[in-house]
């Protein structure tokens, strides 16, 4: 992960091809309570949130999210610097809610791939068995001894191995 998302999570993604790439629509969870509809249209814009109303959703939700964005490190440029121009710049609420669907798309895909096939690294590769059955001790021990890892995904506690599995993801 790259960012703490403290109290913040989104849940109920469902992805869909737009007109200028894939977009998507999430359910924002400040805590345990849903306080936003955020939508990437796939049509080129910004992202869109669609804040609750009651109890003074909107207006203390959308500033909460941006106050816990304040308190995370600059992202860096990662282009052409323009000499006495900025090196670096904040992390908003559209950037925060991109990682967060794109953790929770990493992690529906490894938990489906887990189902059927053993996970494990070769260096910063991730590889995959071939499709089995139901993966179990004596599958991923057969897999060890052909290919010589020391520790699948799948024995993993959930969020290291998502760790790994989205660091290949983002290379």
């Amino acid at each position: 992960m790259k960012y703490d998302f403290g109290e913040w999570s989104v849940k109920n993604v469902k992805t869909f091809h737009g007109h200028d790439g894939n977009g998507y629509e999430a359910s924002l969870y400040q805590g345990k309570r849903r306080v936003a509809l955020v939508v990437e249209d796939g049509w080129g814009g910004g992202l869109q949130f669609h804040w609750l109303v009651g109890e003074n959703v909107e207006g203390s939700s959308s500033s909460a999210l941006e106050a816990h964005c304040g308190t995370l490190p600059q992202i860096p440029y990662q282009s052409i610097i323009v000499e006495g121009g900025p090196t670096s710049f904040a992390v908003d609420g559209a950037i925060l809610v991109d990682e967060m669907v794109a953790l929770y798309q990493y992690r529906r895909d490894m938990r489906k791939s887990m189902k059927n096939h053993v996970l494990w690294m070769e260096g910063d590769k991730l590889q995959e068995g071939n499709r089995v059955g139901v993966v179990n001790a004596s599958v991923i021990g057969l897999y060890r001894d052909a290919f010589k890892f020391d520790k699948s995904l799948n024995e993993m506690p959930e969020d290291d191995a998502l760790a790994l599995y989205a660091a290949v993801g983002d290379a």
